[in-house]
């Protein structure tokens, strides 16, 4: 089953000596421990049956994990029966009329069904994201730079973030403008050597 049954996230790690299956059983311990009680694992499905933090609602999680990343889907059959559940309720002990009713339902399984996603995917996100900090496994920026990055960053005449060619004199890029953390040069200044170089003057109201 798909949205609005199941919730799936993925979070990228760096990989390292630790094995994929240790991984998976310390995320599941993890979860299974002291703060949320009451958990079991069907081994036929490998679906982990938890407990929100929030009115204690059950739900079931698939965790895979891969080379570099961490996926996992959040079944949801356990909270939309609730909702279910609460619209018939209403509706049998409901004396307004069905435009009302109509307006609160929909309200409530919106606010309800959304509040619940956000409390969920929070509570797991930040185990997984715990548990990849206590191993080192998140990755860092360097990482993710490309290698034509990493040439910006590493040439003083290259802005960082654009890559365009800069003077000894340029206070800001003058392709994206970003803000260079140079010394700010004095006046007067000789500016013999840059004949060649396109001069920028900035004025700044006092």
């Amino acid at each position: 089953m798909s949205f609005p049954y199941t919730y799936s996230d993925t979070i990228t790690f760096s990989n390292n000596e630790l094995s994929l299956k240790s991984l998976r059983n310390i995320i599941i311990k993890e979860l299974t421990s002291g703060k949320i009680s009451g958990y079991s694992e069907n081994e036929e499905s490998g679906l982990l049956k938890l407990y929100s933090p929030f009115l204690k609602i059950p739900f079931q999680i698939n965790i895979e994990v891969t080379n570099s990343e961490i996926s996992y889907s959040v079944h949801l059959d356990y909270l939309i029966k609730i909702i279910l559940a609460v619209i018939i309720f209403s509706a049998l002990f409901s004396y307004t009329s069905l435009s009302f009713f109509f307006w609160f339902s929909s309200l409530f399984s919106v606010i309800f069904y959304t509040l619940n996603i956000l409390i969920i995917n929070g509570f797991v996100n930040s185990y997984i994201l715990k548990i990849l900090k206590k191993y080192n496994l998140i990755s860092s920026e360097k990482e993710i730079w490309t290698k034509e990055q990493e040439q910006w960053l590493n040439d003083k005449n290259r802005c960082p973030a654009c890559g365009q060619y800069l003077s000894d004199i340029d206070l800001i890029c003058p392709e994206c403008g970003l803000h260079l953390r140079r010394n700010k040069h004095t006046i007067p200044l000789d500016i013999s050597k840059y004949k060649n170089e396109p001069i920028k003057y900035h004025y700044k109201k006092e």
